[in-house]
């Protein structure tokens, strides 16, 4: 969030120091993917107006409150000792691009607890906004065509870390026919903990 921030105010200054004023900017969106996400749900979808996003402390904390809700009891994993490692567990399920329906059926209930648990009560957390807002995009016609008229262009700063679910929502994004430009360097990720994936960067060309 930080350096979107930066980024906001090295953007504005540049747009006022060429064209000299900045009437218009703010129909331009810049920020983190989590709150692109974010944004689009609750500007086009009214029942996500009222979601709140629980940080990673928060979610802690409202796993531990609902361990025998949230699919967590049901995986034999221990409250308060192994809820990190739980989070984390559907974390990857949710941002690796794999098909749900395809893992054994108690982490398909677990997820779905998941979901509800955190649905149920109007909350995200930062991988939850990623995935309702893939759903959407894919499930929603009337969605995808305001996307298409408002989203023209699209650019990624830090490329080289986008794990498999940002990855789709840009893939979704040019779909839609917006122009893709993504900025990065390969020798620099450092999120492969949490999926990222050098080849994106390495074969954008190819790909798009």
């Amino acid at each position: 969030e930080k350096a979107a921030e930066e980024l906001k105010i090295r953007i504005y200054k540049n747009i006022r120091e060429q064209i000299g004023e900045i009437q218009g900017i703010a129909e331009m969106y810049i920020g983190t993917i989590h709150g692109f996400c974010l944004k689009l749900l609750q500007d086009y979808i009214s029942i996500f107006q009222k979601f709140s996003i629980l940080d990673e402390v928060k979610t802690k904390i409202f796993i531990d409150k609902h361990f025998s809700l949230c699919g967590m009891k049901d995986l034999g994993f221990k409250r308060y000792a192994e809820t990190n490692l739980y989070i984390q567990l559907i974390g990857i399920i949710l941002e690796s691009g794999i098909n749900i329906s395809s893992l054994p059926i108690e982490y398909v209930e677990a997820v779905k607890k998941y979901k509800e648990c955190f649905y149920d009560r109007n909350y995200f957390d930062f991988t939850l906004i990623m995935y309702e807002a893939i759903y959407q995009i894919e499930n929603n016609a009337e969605l995808q065509t305001k996307l298409k008229e408002r989203i023209k262009f699209l650019t990624v700063d830090e490329y080289q870390d986008v794990n498999p679910i940002q990855e789709k929502i840009v893939r979704l994004i040019h779909d839609m026919g917006a122009n893709i430009c993504v900025v990065g360097d390969d020798d620099q990720t450092i999120y492969q903990w949490r999926g990222s994936e050098i080849k994106n960067i390495l074969t954008f060309e190819e790909r798009y």
